[in-house]
């Protein structure tokens, strides 16, 4: 899981508000300029291209430091406007939908179905999200592309789990999971799927650390 299970409530602020993501971004850019790739990547990636990706990586950085010049530099503020605003206030709308896709469900296992989660969405969620709340069906099947994710999902629906509620419905179990847990209290979810173990009561240690490190 790219975050520590069970979750608590401070790990889910982390991971809604992108400082998590934002966190594991600076370390891999850093340690990508310095040609010592965090071990996730060096997992991915031939021994004989480290110095290229240590290259892209200075130019990545590079385009960063450029950018903020022109922002505060040169007084660019258009930059700012439509490049980095966006980013900020669109990265909690995306991570939420990012996070139910395997939240709460089994960690580490060979299985998709008991490690990740499908649900339902309406137009406006498939559009943003590109189908990708058939997310069962996209790893099951990674080359189907994502506007024949529908299709593959009515192909599959009497073998796989029913989805989870819609989008909102979907969050607001977690958020009430997350905070029940962190209170110590039985965090069984209404009505999304959840792993067995990540059912609890009382007062709860760390199951699985995160692995994008």
């Amino acid at each position: 899981m790219p975050f520590a299970t069970p979750m608590i409530f401070s790990n889910w602020l982390l991971e809604v508000s992108g400082v998590a993501l934002l966190r594991f971004h600076l370390r891999t850019l850093l340690r990508g300029v310095w040609g010592r790739p965090a071990l996730i990547v060096q997992q991915v990636t031939p021994a004989s291209d480290i110095p290229k990706l240590a290259r892209n990586a200075r130019w990545l950085l590079l385009g960063y430091v450029l950018l903020a010049y022109a922002i505060i530099g040169l007084e660019q503020t258009w930059l700012w406007w439509y490049l980095v605003l966006p980013r900020l206030l669109g990265a909690p709308v995306m991570l939420l939908f990012t996070l139910i896709q395997h939240v709460e469900m089994a960690e580490d296992s060979p299985s998709i179905i008991e490690s990740t989660r499908s649900f339902k969405s309406n137009w406006l969620g498939r559009f943003l999200y590109c189908n990708m709340n058939y997310h069962i069906e996209h790893h099951i099947y990674l080359a189907v592309p994502f506007y024949n994710l529908p299709k593959l999902g009515a192909l599959l629906a009497d073998q796989l789990p029913e989805p989870d509620p819609g989008f909102w419905r979907t969050n607001w179990q977690v958020l009430s999971v997350v905070i029940r847990r962190s209170l110590g209290r039985n965090s069984e979810a209404a009505s999304i799927r959840q792993a067995p173990h990540m059912i609890t009561r009382g007062k709860v240690g760390k199951i699985s650390g995160a692995t994008m490190l």
